[in-house]
């Protein structure tokens, strides 16, 4: 270490900080590339285990995969940049698969002492395991709000800033009629994207549409019938992605043209960008800032195992596609 630090021009501590991938002693980005590169030309590797043995720490996380986390797009696309992310920080990523009351599992890893924190992408608000480590005071965070009487270990969508972006982007180009568009049995986030919604359009001035839709050919075509008839442009802002690719069959089957005829705008960009033909207009976070939040938080549990700290929200960004 000594070696790397004369090479870099740094003391040894500045080293040991920057290679250990700690950011609490504010490293310019400029002295991190400069210790990393002596490092590389003096074929230097930083050794986990012992960092690990002066941190008592095992230097592994937990991440939760479920049927839901493989069904969830956005959940997916979080997976490669939050590995990404841990190797930053020095830490190995577990990732185990079962249904959410795979309390057992959990109970498993928990005792085993081969992990310092779990991660779960696809939380629910009463999520079980979110209430079994928070009865075991183990550390955690997760993507999507919990009920507050649970440790606010999460990270969320701003819900309300991105129905606002799709809303102001439709009326801003020049749609007449604008509707929201959510399944049958909503969740929390499709009842605060719809209550957002109808705050949004009447300050535009515009008169809010909003339906509930069960995932049916019947319930659809029944919506299309009275939306197609309205003023056009048309634009719809649909809650649910199975909702909207549903949505988007019956456009086709009348012979309309998505982003011709009908603008569709959706929450949450897909895991693989051709899995949406054609490409929708988006409101979602980045991959890249999801993991860091997810990961952030989780080192700060892992630091002060309080989950007294509130959840955040994270800023949307809006992606134009060809149904703009």
């Amino acid at each position: 270490m000594s070696d790397v630090a004369r090479r870099a021009g740094v003391s040894r501590s500045t080293v040991s900080f920057a290679l250990h991938g700690s950011n609490s002693v504010g490293l310019s980005e400029a002295t991190v590339r400069r210790v990393w590169a002596a490092a590389e030309e003096l074929g230097f590797r930083p050794n986990r285990q012992a960092r690990n043995l002066r941190l008592q720490r095992a230097g592994q996380l937990a991440l939760h995969v479920t049927l839901e986390t493989a069904e969830n797009s956005f959940a997916m696309s979080l997976l490669p940049a939050l590995l990404q992310a841990a190797e930053a920080e020095g830490f190995y990523m577990l990732t185990f698969t079962g249904p959410n009351q795979a309390q057992d599992q959990f109970d498993e890893l928990l005792h085993s002492g081969s992990v310092d924190a779990f991660i779960f992408t696809d939380s629910t608000i009463d999520d079980p395991r979110a209430k079994f480590l928070a009865g075991r005071k183990f550390p955690f965070v997760c993507y999507g709000r919990l009920s507050p009487d649970l440790p606010q270990c999460w990270v969320d969508m701003d819900n309300d800033a991105a129905t606002t972006l799709l809303v102001d982007h439709f009326l801003d180009n020049g749609a007449q009629t604008v509707a929201f568009i959510s399944p049958a049995h909503s969740a929390y986030w499709d009842k605060e994207r719809a209550a957002s919604f109808d705050r949004r359009m009447r300050q535009r001035a515009h008169k809010p549409i909003a339906m509930s839709l069960r995932n049916t050919a019947t319930d659809i075509h029944k919506a299309l019938d009275q939306l197609v008839h309205r003023p056009e442009p048309l634009a719809l802002i649909v809650s649910s992605r199975s909702l909207a690719t549903a949505l988007l069959m019956a456009i086709r089957s009348r012979d309309l043209i998505v982003g011709t005829d009908i603008a569709v705008g959706v929450y949450d960009a897909p895991a693989i960008p051709w899995m949406d033909d054609p490409a929708l207009t988006t409101v979602s976070v980045d991959s890249k800032t999801g993991a860091a939040a997810l990961l952030s938080r989780c080192l700060t549990e892992i630091r002060t195992g309080s989950g007294e700290q509130p959840g955040e929200y994270l800023s949307p960004q809006l992606h134009v596609g060809i149904s703009r």
